[in-house]
């Protein structure tokens, strides 16, 4: 059984996790079996319905037992469920109803050992223990500032990542936004396009790894249609799929947001896909979806980001996504480039 102190903990964190404050959401922390150590983190939308909002939509039916199956799939032990939901009190039957649900949707290898309610993911909210032992239901604690929680400041100080406001807030930051004047005589992001050299795959490669290892905050616009360029060869980018488990991965975060923001149209597809699959490798499933969003959005037939949203709404733990990676490897060594060595713990 999770402790309140614990628990205080863990809620507090769950932004940090996710990258946003959840609104109105459904979440799931589920450990490694018999440890305390966390296997994944999933949320989805609470959807509710009827008079008063007092039923279960078959649409989150459907979510919880798909989550049911990620637990089994995964063979995660217990499991730790949120709703963050301001629409009845922490008691309600309608909260009861949605952890009874959770609890059969488990596998036989996972347990829900306790559901908490939540009216807000803010600091001073009260939670409320609605499902677990008889003698720890109805324990009431006060969850501690999501935004400066140790989660959200070794993602900022580590990672150079915020934890945004809300998921909407997430999305905003992947919006297009209007690019300053340059100098440039042609660029990228105003008309027309700039005239590289005709580069081989891997003299490409090589220049767009000049480019993200350079990167200081800004870019210039030949900067930006270097790596354009990059990602709209597929090989090219398959190789450079590799960065996501690098020293490197920070700047590619920051130059793949900066190229999303700058492009418009199908263009944005590449960057953010890639942006993406940064974050599912690393665990960051919910901003992953959120940019995958964006690349079906710009491009709804883009294959690479069909088949990673495909992959992370089936559960695919990211150190499934490994094999890629040695594929990113290999083509690179094809194309005469070496890449900076893995970093990431793959046994994450």
């Amino acid at each position: 059984m999770v402790s309140l102190h614990d628990m205080t903990d863990l809620l507090t964190a769950i932004p940090g996790m996710l990258g946003f404050v959840p609104e109105r959401s459904l979440v799931l922390v589920a450990f490694e079996p018999d440890s305390a150590r966390i296997g994944a983190s999933m949320r989805f939308d609470i959807l509710l319905e009827g008079p008063g909002d007092k039923l279960l939509s078959p649409h989150l039916l459907s979510v919880i037992d798909h989550l049911g199956a990620v637990c089994e799939q995964q063979g995660f032990g217990d499991v730790f469920a949120v709703i963050v939901d301001d629409r009845h009190d922490g008691q309600s039957a309608v909260y009861r109803r949605v952890f009874t649900a959770v609890a059969r949707a488990l596998g036989p290898t996972s347990y829900l050992c306790v559901g908490v309610v939540v009216p807000q993911m803010i600091a001073g909210a009260r939670w409320t223990v609605t499902h677990a032992t008889p003698e720890h239901l109805g324990d009431t604690g006060v969850i501690g500032d999501p935004l400066i929680s140790p989660m959200a400041v070794a993602q900022a100080v580590i990672q150079g990542r915020e934890t945004h406001a809300s998921r909407a807030d997430l999305a905003r930051s992947l919006s297009p936004r209007d690019v300053e004047d340059c100098s440039e005589p042609t660029c990228v992001v105003h008309g027309d396009r700039m005239d590289l050299p005709d580069l081989a795959p891997g003299e490409l490669l090589a220049e767009a790894i000049t480019v993200i290892a350079a990167f200081d905050g800004t870019q210039t616009c030949w900067e930006r249609e270097v790596v354009r360029q990059a990602l709209a060869h597929i090989h090219v980018r398959d190789a450079m799929m590799a960065l996501a488990v690098t020293g490197l991965s920070s700047r590619a975060e920051q130059v793949y947001t900066d190229l999303v923001r700058a492009l418009d149209g199908p263009e944005r597809a590449p960057a953010a896909t890639l942006l993406g699959h940064l974050y599912y490798v690393q665990g960051h499933g919910g901003m992953a979806g959120t940019a995958f969003e964006v690349a079906l959005a710009s491009c709804s037939d883009y294959n690479l980001a069909c088949l990673l949203d495909s992959a992370l709404a089936r559960g695919m733990h990211p150190r499934e996504l490994a094999g890629i990676i040695d594929y990113s490897y290999d083509l690179a060594d094809e194309f005469g480039v070496t890449l900076p060595a893995p970093e990431l713990d793959w046994a994450c």
